[in-house]
């Protein structure tokens, strides 16, 4: 818990893109493997910087994209409708898919 007063405060921690993911991006957010939840979260682990040892690429194998409306890049938007997959059959004419 933070102090009283304190600001909240998160960050989004990223890693090189995997194969699944390059093609969008070079970069995508670290998502760690569960057996390493508990060292990451735990403030008084005896060294820190061993963790950076558990940021690197997801395994594609626990992936998978599909395309989406570019509503998706506007935060006004924010509805279960933007998890729906598309087609660019189904996009308006002002979307892409990438």
């Amino acid at each position: 818990p933070s102090p009283p007063g304190a600001a909240g405060t998160c960050a989004i921690v990223t890693v090189a893109a995997n194969a699944l993911l390059a093609p969008l991006n070079p970069r995508m957010p670290a998502i760690l493997s569960i057996e390493h939840y508990a060292h990451w979260l735990d403030p008084d682990h005896p060294d820190p910087l061993s963790l950076v040892d558990v940021l690197r690429p997801a395994p594609i194998r626990s992936m998978r994209a599909d395309p989406v409306s570019s509503r998706v890049n506007d935060v006004a938007n924010d509805d279960p409708g933007l998890l729906a997959s598309t087609t660019k059959s189904s996009l308006r004419a002002d979307d892409e898919l990438f």
